[in-house]
């Protein structure tokens, strides 16, 4: 994110179709108004319409993930890749994050890569394990919930303490 910019150029500046060209020349052959208007459209789909305004820096940690995710959607791609887009959430934030991933879902394909366990679980429909470079598990919720590989790897848990712990 460009902090000293507001969230709604931040956004603007990704819905410029800049594809094979540098974005100086993309930016001087394109429409801006449209590139506003698409930001626009996708800040208001993640209900920040009230700080689109508000220079990015200044906005809160739960804030700017959602304008990273305005600016991902505001290409309307049909695959979305986030890397721990939780990481230093809140609780509460957290929360607020997995249902507009949830809700994403239904329109676009969202893959995770995430290590808060319980948001994996909350909204994935199908969860993928990786250790060394190789998948050990796919499956859903409740088989990785109670997969012994993702105990013993993932949650350092023996078969028997595991169910008791999750």
């Amino acid at each position: 994110l460009m902090n000293s910019r507001s969230a709604l150029d931040n956004v603007a500046v990704a819905a410029v179709p800049s594809h094979r060209t540098f974005i100086t020349h993309a930016v001087v052959r394109s429409d801006l108004s449209v590139a506003y208007d698409r930001a626009w459209e996708a800040l208001e789909e993640l209900g920040l319409g009230p700080v689109a305004q508000q220079r990015v820096g200044d906005l809160t940690l739960e804030s700017q993930r959602m304008v990273e995710l305005a600016r991902a959607m505001v290409t309307r791609p049909k695959i979305l890749l986030l890397d721990e887009p939780a990481s230093g959430l809140s609780s509460e934030q957290r929360a607020r994050l997995a249902a507009r991933l949830v809700k994403l879902g239904e329109t676009m394909t969202v893959f995770l890569v995430e290590h808060d366990l319980q948001m994996v679980m909350d909204i994935a429909e199908e969860i993928f394990v990786l250790l060394d470079g190789r998948v050990v598990f796919t499956g859903n919720a409740e088989e990785f919930r109670t997969s012994n590989i993702v105990r013993q790897e993932l949650m350092g848990l023996l078969a028997t303490d595991a169910l008791e712990t999750i």
